[in-house]
């Protein structure tokens, strides 16, 4: 195994990590069952962010930089439905809600 292959591994390693690291704030969210502290902004911007990587590594070919973004996206994605699931939960809880229609 040349330097560039132990590289290769490396970097998919920490990709994947850091494409996974959102599940921590996943599981916080499940653990307290709130989203207030969470950012939906920040998290739609991460997603198409993330998208243009997954488009320029699909275009060089690159399989390590589209996949590894790809994982991020599609958790970057569950976190914010995450997110908003408990908002309207909550929403609904408290009355807060969009008002509903008498049946």
């Amino acid at each position: 195994m040349d330097t560039h292959d132990v590289l290769k591994t490396i970097t998919t390693i920490t990709g994947l990590m850091v494409a996974l690291s959102p599940c921590l704030q996943i599981r916080r969210m499940f653990v307290t069952g709130t989203s207030d502290d969470v950012s939906i902004g920040y998290f739609l911007l991460l997603i198409v962010g993330l998208c243009m990587w997954v488009i320029y590594g699909l275009s060089n070919d690159d399989v390590v930089l589209w996949t590894c973004n790809a994982v991020g996206a599609a958790v970057a994605i569950t976190t914010v439905g995450v997110a908003i699931r408990l908002r309207r939960l909550a929403a609904r809880a408290t009355g807060e809600g969009p008002a509903r229609p008498a049946s």
